[in-house]
């Protein structure tokens, strides 16, 4: 005995998205629908432009942003079928402008450490700083491999970057920088890539 299962030609119904909080360099939103199975994937859209791909989070926070600076944010949910719904009413937010009493700069990172592998990859981690304003998940890391920006990262001490050559010796920096764009004097550390 077989059967068929009729396909999901029905879409999820249009996202409702709500702002939860705003910073100078950040947005947070929430945002849900509804379907007639368990199975809902979200894409986020700031200015128009894919910022979050097949997640099923309904929530989430979007940094780095710019102080001071309108973005508009907009939904679509897919379901299981690969049906997708109309894109959601748009959310229009402003963010703050910094903090004027922020005039204190970052410490740099510390305890910078990496690992390396044949390919060139750097996993490079170290312990974040600490504001005396900003909480630690608004801070921002630049990554810099022989002194070029090669990776952004916000709230977080870890990263991967990749040196330019085979060989040979690389230096990692890493500044943090706050929310009103004080930078940290840099964290460096020196790899030679032709040692395991």
């Amino acid at each position: 005995m077989s059967f068929t299962l009729r396909p999901d030609t029905t879409p999820t119904t249009q996202a409702v998205v709500s702002q939860t909080d705003v910073g100078p360099t950040h947005v947070s939103l929430a945002w849900s629908s509804t379907e007639d199975g368990p199975n809902i994937w979200f894409t986020v859209f700031m200015n128009g432009n894919p910022i979050s791909q097949g997640s099923k989070r309904t929530s989430a926070t979007f940094v780095p942003l710019e102080p001071e600076t309108t973005y508009t944010f907009t939904v679509q949910a897919r379901d299981f079928g690969g049906n997708l719904s109309p894109i959601s009413d748009p959310v229009t937010v402003t963010t703050e402008p910094s903090n004027p009493n922020d005039v204190t700069p970052l410490p740099p990172p510390t305890n910078l450490g990496e690992s390396h592998w044949g390919d060139g990859e750097i996993h490079v981690s170290w312990t974040q700083s600490t504001d005396d304003l900003d909480e630690q998940r608004f801070i921002q890391y630049d990554v810099s491999v022989n002194g070029v920006l090669s990776d952004t990262t916000v709230g977080s001490g870890f990263s991967i970057v990749y040196s330019p050559g085979t060989g040979g010796l690389v230096t990692v920096s890493v500044i943090a920088v706050d929310t009103a764009s004080h930078a940290s004097a840099p964290a460096s550390i020196t790899i030679d890539m032709d040692q395991p």
